[in-house]
């Protein structure tokens, strides 16, 4: 991949984060906090009933995921043209970028999405009657 495509990529991915961060903080159902302690608790779940940690259990099957991304990716790479590769990139990027924006949000909101538009709606009001 050129570095123009690497480029393409990149700002794709840090828009997607944008808007996948903010989406997230908007529309989070409960603090970021509550949420990362209920994935803990998940998570617990599953390695009392698995016998597993999550990094245990994924360590399992790494090489054959990685085998597989990596055919994927080289077929990727033989069936595309420059301008479909360019515009998958942007895609991929965005949508990639979205996804973290928008776990990392809800992992770390510091209100629910409600109360969060609401203060940026009480913030606004505000804003028009000093204008």
């Amino acid at each position: 991949m050129g570095h123009s495509m690497v480029k393409v990529y990149e700002n794709a991915l840090i828009a997607g984060a944008m808007v996948g961060g903010v989406l997230a903080l908007l529309y989070a159902p409960q603090r970021g906090a509550e949420t990362r302690e209920l994935l803990k608790s998940k998570a617990e779940q599953v390695r009392r009933v698995t016998g597993y940690s999550a990094g245990q259990a994924s360590h399992l099957d790494e090489d054959e995921d990685e085998e597989r991304s990596r055919k994927l990716a080289a077929l990727h790479l033989e069936t595309t043209e420059g301008g479909k590769m360019q515009n998958r990139l942007v895609t991929m990027g965005f949508v990639t970028g979205a996804i973290i924006g928008g776990v990392l949000g809800l992992l770390y909101a510091p209100k629910t999405g409600k109360e969060t538009r609401e203060f940026l709606k009480t913030k606004a009001e505000y804003t028009k009657e000093e204008a």
